[in-house]
């Protein structure tokens, strides 16, 4: 059996060292399909009730992929990021997440959120 997953681990290295461009494209595809269902989780929108950007219907919160990040409802990502936790691993930690550890945010609702509970100096005093 190790002896089927070196072969197939040798393998998948060659290929991708022989299409570099296209292991570039399948795995830019595979982060955007993730990054997608982890948007459709967490409902598409700032989760922020405050947030005062106004759609074009006349709803309230941020529906604008641009502007939309994922937030760790209580802090914590920097301790992530420290693990080595990038961008497909976060949208998989949020596919996963059945505790509600994460929002989406808008930029601007994220960034006050961040200053005012001083997440940016490192340490996390609660959600949002």
């Amino acid at each position: 059996m190790k002896n089927n997953r070196d072969k197939r681990l040798a393998s998948q290295r060659k290929w991708k060292k022989e299409n570099p461009e296209k292991f570039k494209n399948s795995l830019r595809k595979h982060a955007e399909k993730m990054k997608k269902a982890a948007y459709e989780k967490l409902g598409n929108r700032c989760n922020n009730p405050g947030c005062g950007w106004i759609n074009y219907d006349g709803s309230r919160g941020c529906e604008d992929p641009r502007c939309l990040q994922i937030d760790h409802v209580n802090g914590g990502g920097n301790i992530e990021r420290k693990k080595g936790v990038r961008t497909i691993g976060t949208y998989r930690h949020v596919l996963m997440d059945k505790k509600g550890l994460y929002q989406l945010l808008c930029a601007n609702c994220n960034w006050i959120k961040r200053v005012s509970l001083k997440e940016h100096l490192g340490r996390s005093t609660g959600g949002l």
